[in-house]
């Protein structure tokens, strides 16, 4: 007992600090359990508070305490030493308060207090694992762009999110894993564009399809090898036990006008495999893409002049342009979607009228579709 009342007196701020990385990386041994009632929280991530005790206690003691050293909850000197160091610890999330997120598409909240306050997780950098949801929340914008971060929606629709990791090859560790597996764990990804410091944007319930690995340069600017993740974008997808088959996918061809419209009121199955999802995402973009150019019947349906020449194929060059960002919830539909000459794309773009030509555009579209 005596040991037991030495500890809390000796125990730092850095030991606790120590502790928590250390249960991050998941690099030692223990015998504690997950807590029932209460966390540490600590940059919105959430800890047992009797883990996080006993490891800290090392340094005093030699050795990591084990449950049955010393008790914990209100009251205790565990829960008085961590608040007396600076620490939060609070009783568990209700179950009521996490089963249900109620983000809405293009709408900005307070990284800080509007998420990781409400749902836990860690609230730097781009993957944040809280452990009281069942979800994953990612991160993306201009900023990491010098590291080697380079996210975008690909012509296709399916967003292009790149994995952790800021020096050498990324490796299949901590967030990268929990993407990869998430389906598997019964996760949820959501995606957030920031939009100003401290403040994000919600994009949308996200899909694993799959990865690839790129060469891109790292913080210290050598090359080295990137995890891209390949997600689709909308909206959330429910669970299923279903046994899924993943051969291909039986598609109507969809060339005339009519058979374009036919493939854009698809009705998928409820349950795909990844390849099968990758496949229909395609499918429809193609489709979509398809429709406003033939739609278009040749003239910029922006400035009405003539497609500036042919392509290989003898076709028209227009160019497919999405009137809301696919990033702030635009759809992938004929309604959304123009087809204009490069002039009039690259004015919507990098143009010092871009914004109002672009709502001219959707005005054009409300008229035409």
């Amino acid at each position: 007992m005596a040991a037991r009342t030495a500890i809390p007196q000796a125990i730092t701020h850095n030991d606790v600090l120590q502790a928590i990385t250390d249960l991050r990386a998941k690099h030692v041994v223990h015998e504690f359990h997950d807590s029932e009632r209460y966390d540490l929280v600590y940059e919105g991530e959430r800890f047992a508070p009797k883990a996080v005790f006993g490891i800290a206690a090392r340094r005093v003691t030699g050795r990591i305490l084990t449950p049955a050293d010393f008790t914990g909850g209100e009251g205790t000197q565990c829960f008085r030493v961590l608040r007396r160091l600076g620490f939060i610890v609070e009783k568990k999330l209700a179950s009521s308060e996490t089963s249900e997120l109620t983000f809405v598409v293009g709408q900005e909240y307070n990284r800080r207090e509007g998420i990781h306050a409400l749902y836990g997780g860690q609230w730097r950098g781009g993957i944040s694992t809280p452990t009281a949801c069942p979800v994953i929340f990612l991160f993306t914008g201009d900023g990491g762009d010098a590291f080697g971060y380079e996210d975008m929606f690909r012509v296709d629709g399916v967003f292009l999110y790149t994995g952790e990791g800021q020096k050498g090859d990324m490796k299949w560790v901590r967030g990268n894993l929990s993407i990869r597996d998430s389906a598997a764990n019964g996760k949820d990804l959501l995606l957030f564009e920031q939009s100003k410091i401290g403040f994000v944007r919600f994009v949308g319930y996200s899909q694993y399809l799959g990865h690839h690995m790129e060469e891109r340069r790292d913080s210290s600017g050598s090359m080295r090898q990137a995890i891209v993740f390949e997600l689709e974008v909308g909206e959330k997808v429910v669970a299923s036990t279903e046994a899924l088959s993943d051969g291909p996918l039986e598609l109507p061809k969809a060339r005339t006008l009519d058979e374009l419209r036919a493939a854009l009121s698809l009705v998928a199955p409820r349950v795909l495999a990844s390849r099968q999802r990758v496949a229909l995402i395609h499918y429809r973009a193609e489709a979509v893409k398809k429709y406003a150019l033939a739609r278009s019947k040749g003239r910029c349906e922006g400035c009405g002049k003539d497609a500036p020449f042919r392509n290989l194929k003898k076709q028209p060059y227009l160019e497919p342009h999405h009137t809301t960002r696919r990033a702030d919830g635009g759809p992938d539909t004929p309604e959304n979607v123009i087809a204009l000459c490069p002039n009039c794309h690259r004015r919507v773009h990098s143009g010092i009228d871009g914004e109002a030509y672009n709502k001219s555009l959707i005005a054009v579209l409300a008229r035409i579709s």
